[in-house]
């Protein structure tokens, strides 16, 4: 296989390794919100509220909308908002609690973790409580304006995440 292969079967073998994790964790994803059982905290992870460009960033709105959706409909009673705030000019807890507020959850069922600067470590932090995860991968029932794609939106339980 000369050098044009090359980037041929790295590109196969990641095309793989995707449809790998889709597939094997297919059984543990929801996509439905009402399928969901209620747990007493959800994690939300954190990302930028905009894009480089300025404008409003989908992954964020759809994250804030599920988290939400999720404590409107009596699924969760209290959020760890985890997200990167390595400077005063930038503050993701903080605006993901701006944004929750807005959409009608109260200050009162939220609680800011400065230090998510990474996911695996928000993760174990919040892990002593029984979390559902809330991520760019979390919003299935709320609307998904990216359309259908494996990648697309969905909610996951904590203790189906090993």
């Amino acid at each position: 296989m000369g050098l044009m292969g090359l980037p041929l079967l790295a590109l196969l073998l990641i095309c793989c390794a995707n449809w790998w994790v889709i597939k094997s964790t297919e059984d543990k994803v929801l996509t439905d919100i009402s399928l969901l059982n209620g747990r007493s905290v959800a994690l939300v992870l954190g990302t930028s509220n905009k894009l480089r460009n300025g404008s409003s960033n989908p992954y964020f709105a759809n994250r804030i909308k599920a988290a939400a959706e999720l404590y409107s409909e009596g699924k969760v009673s209290h959020f760890i908002l985890s997200g990167d705030n390595r400077s005063k000019y930038y503050n993701e807890p903080v605006e993901m609690r701006k944004a929750l507020m807005l959409l009608g959850v109260p200050d009162s069922v939220i609680t800011l973790d400065y230090a998510g600067l990474r996911t695996l470590d928000s993760i174990v932090r919040s892990n002593r409580s029984t979390v559902d995860l809330c991520t760019s991968s979390c919003t299935a029932s709320c609307s998904n304006d990216f359309g259908p794609s494996p990648r697309a939106p969905r909610m996951v339980s904590a203790r189906d995440s090993d």
